[in-house]
């Protein structure tokens, strides 16, 4: 299933898509405050430039000897 993200908020499945996990873990991940959401009629709901944000915090820095 391929996903057109123009729109304004995804949902739980088109989230864990984009993120390439499951849903399950975009429900953990949204409970711990860990990944920023809307609640709109009750349903988790994301926007993109979050989800990116998202991605952008799990960057690790890689480190060489010199840096040690």
């Amino acid at each position: 299933m391929t996903i057109a993200f123009t729109k304004r908020f995804l949902n739980v499945d088109e989230a864990a898509e984009y993120l390439q996990t499951t849903r399950r873990n975009i429900y953990r991940l949204a409970e711990q405050n860990k990944l920023a959401h809307h609640r709109i009629a009750r349903r988790l709901q994301f926007t993109v430039s979050d989800l990116e944000k998202y991605i952008q915090s799990q960057r690790v820095e890689v480190r060489t000897w010199e840096d040690i």
